[in-house]
């Protein structure tokens, strides 16, 4: 449950009220995470967000350490971020993608992940000629790497579920016409 609270507190909104006033479910892609945020609040505050972001999965990992018989309490209260994180109790079940918290979740373990999933993106991408679905696709790999980089079965659990659960937003998304924004659109804010 601590897990699924932490990975709810939404960082882009917070921070797009704060920075300008304004609520990023509103503008953009209409998500609530740091690349939404860098879109139409800016740089720095996408910064900001996205950091916010990765640290709820980092959080959500230290708090089940603490309470939770290791190893299996890791995995699920790092889904239950990125769970949180796309499903935000806070703000109406809205949310964002989840992958800076799933991140999160897995950088405390095999930080050596980030880069063979950046380039499984990049791949992707180059194949589909897509961003959300090339997402997509890196996510639900998750697993897989992380089973190859010798990771124990409970992170590699924890990359399955954690990357189910941004696939499934993902897809979600993309059935809805996902509106995919360029990285430098303020949606005319000034």
């Amino acid at each position: 449950m601590a897990g699924y609270l932490l990975g709810s507190i939404p960082t882009g909104v917070i921070v797009g009220r704060l920075w300008k006033g304004i609520d990023v479910r509103q503008h953009g892609s209409t998500h609530t995470g740091g690349l939404n945020t860098l879109r139409v609040v800016g740089v720095p505050a996408g910064i900001l967000a996205g950091l916010g972001d990765v640290a709820k999965g980092v959080a959500a990992i230290l708090v089940a350490r603490t309470l939770g018989p290791e190893p299996w309490s890791v995995p699920l209260a790092g889904f239950a971020a990125v769970v949180g994180h796309n499903w935000s109790l806070y703000i109406g079940l809205d949310g964002g993608l989840g992958i800076a918290t799933l991140v999160g979740t897995l950088l405390l373990f095999r930080a050596e992940m980030i880069p063979l999933a950046a380039l499984v993106f990049c791949v992707l991408y180059l194949i589909l000629r897509d961003r959300p679905r090339a997402a997509a696709g890196m996510v639900l790999s998750l697993g897989a790497i992380l089973w190859a980089l010798g990771a124990s079965p409970s992170i590699v659990l924890l990359g399955v579920l954690g990357g189910g659960a941004s696939f499934l937003k993902h897809v979600l998304e993309i059935r809805r016409g996902y509106k995919v924004c360029s990285l430098h659109t303020t949606d005319g804010l000034k």
